[in-house]
């Protein structure tokens, strides 16, 4: 991740909030390396006490279009390992991490609807549902990450 770029986008955000609490926190981290997310997970609840939200959206585009008898392994390789590892160690740690919060209203003024430790996103695409021609590594990653997705909803 490019720190420099989420520290503009950060200054950007808190320039633009209209909450006077209002944070916004840059940090790099690697979703295909265990210990970057650990320390990750740890940094955030440190300094804000708690999760709420998780916005899983992070891979990589194809390089190499061809297809399967042609396909390059250290691609497909590599797109396992961003989109569907890091998938698995964000919403493993962050799920962790919120397993262990108190729960909260989800709406305070409407006890009835529940309460929530966190919510986890994670976003897909089509490809997430439905082959595409020359996109191997891709189609497979993205059903992967909707399997893993289902999976933690269990």
């Amino acid at each position: 991740m490019n720190l420099e770029a989420a520290s503009r986008v950060a200054a950007e955000c808190r320039d633009i909030a209209t909450a006077a609490n209002f944070r916004a926190e840059p940090l790099k981290l690697d979703v295909s390396q265990e210990e970057s997310v650990a320390s990750a997970t740890k940094y955030i609840v440190e300094t804000f006490e708690r999760i709420d939200y998780c916005i899983n959206c992070a891979g990589i585009g194809v390089q190499l279009a061809r297809g399967i008898s042609e396909a390059d392994f250290g691609e497909f390789s590599r797109f396992l390992r961003i989109h569907v590892e890091g998938t698995f160690l964000l919403v493993r740690s962050v799920s962790a991490a919120m397993q262990l919060q108190e729960l909260k209203p989800v709406d305070p003024s409407n006890p009835a609807r529940g309460g929530t430790r966190g919510s986890i996103v994670t976003l897909g695409s089509g490809n997430s549902f439905a082959a595409a021609p020359h996109l191997v590594q891709y189609t497979a990653a993205k059903h992967a990450v909707l399997g893993v997705t289902k999976n933690a909803g269990m």
